[in-house]
């Protein structure tokens, strides 16, 4: 159903601005600091319109989550980290007016992980034309040549031998990791830090770690990186960890399962990358999240 928002000025009524939405998943009023505020939330894709006025607003705009490297042909291919999806929030700054208009709510998907492969990007989100954000970038393949991190909303961790990591999107993410050896991957940047480089031959790097919001009136991460993937087998091997924000970790290291582990939904994160001596994906990324706030 419609909402109005009511306004009086200097005693006289002014017409109420209408609000419809569509796709939302969750729609409280909620009291943040003795205000009351609409929170709405959508998942996946929808819609919002306002007529009658304009609407100010408060956002928080997070993309897919990159899919993390897969593993190569052999026990010594490890995958970098996918890198967070960008992140955009004017919570506590400006507020952003939505005009009498319908705005299409785009909320981005996580990329896929993917065997022998770098992971897939993840998709942009977006609040009609008015607020978008990149996917983040995959995560490097594991291989004997180095494959370098995509780039994204937050970069994706390289993997392979020497190789870089992506570069984030300014305003919305940090840069992956570098590699210095095909057994270990680096992690994929967040959307507060830069994706941690390998350490030594088999520490795989940590993803970057998230954001941290307020505009459920809940203080919540988004946008952690994921971690970089290391041989399995005993000995000094160690995984890279997801970074705060929903970064999934990476797979190997002593009696661990070789593949990453996947992005959380609804934060953005970045997979994990994977290794192995058999094709095995990297993890998926998270899918993103659209949310939006105003005066009830």
């Amino acid at each position: 159903m419609p909402s109005t928002v009511g306004i009086v000025a200097s005693g006289v009524d002014v017409p109420a601005v209408t609000v419809t939405l569509v796709g939302e998943d969750s729609d409280v009023v909620t009291n943040i600091g003795g205000i009351d505020y609409r929170v709405v939330t959508w998942l996946s894709s929808g819609s919002i319109t306002v007529s009658g006025g304009t609407l100010d607003v408060e956002y928080l705009v997070v993309a897919g989550g990159g899919g993390g490297g897969g593993a190569g042909f052999s026990f010594a291919r490890s995958g970098g980290g996918g890198g967070a999806g960008g992140l955009r929030s004017n919570v506590g700054g400006a507020v952003l007016s939505l005009p009498s208009a319908t705005q299409t709510i785009t909320v981005g998907a996580g990329g896929s992980g993917v065997s022998l492969s770098s992971g897939s990007d993840g998709g942009a989100s977006s609040v009609g034309s008015l607020v978008a954000t990149v996917g983040g970038g995959g995560g490097g393949r594991g291989n004997l040549s180095g494959f370098a991190g995509n780039s994204g909303g937050s970069g994706g961790g390289a993997g392979g031998a020497t190789a870089s990591g992506g570069a984030g999107t300014s305003g919305e993410g940090s840069a992956g990791g570098a590699t210095i050896s095909s057994q270990a991957g680096a992690g994929g940047g967040g959307a507060s830090a830069q994706g941690q480089d390998t350490s030594g031959v088999t520490t795989a790097g940590n993803g970057g770690d998230g954001a941290a919001n307020t505009i459920t009136g809940v203080s919540v991460t988004y946008g952690g990186g994921g971690g970089g993937a290391t041989r399995t087998g005993s000995g000094s091997f160690i995984p890279g960890t997801g970074g705060s924000g929903g970064g999934g970790t990476g797979g190997g290291g002593a009696g661990v399962f070789p593949q990453g582990a996947d992005g959380t939904d609804g934060l953005g994160g970045g997979g994990g990358g994977s290794t192995g001596s058999t094709a095995i994906a990297g993890g998926d990324g998270g899918d993103g999240v659209v949310i939006l706030r105003w005066v009830a």
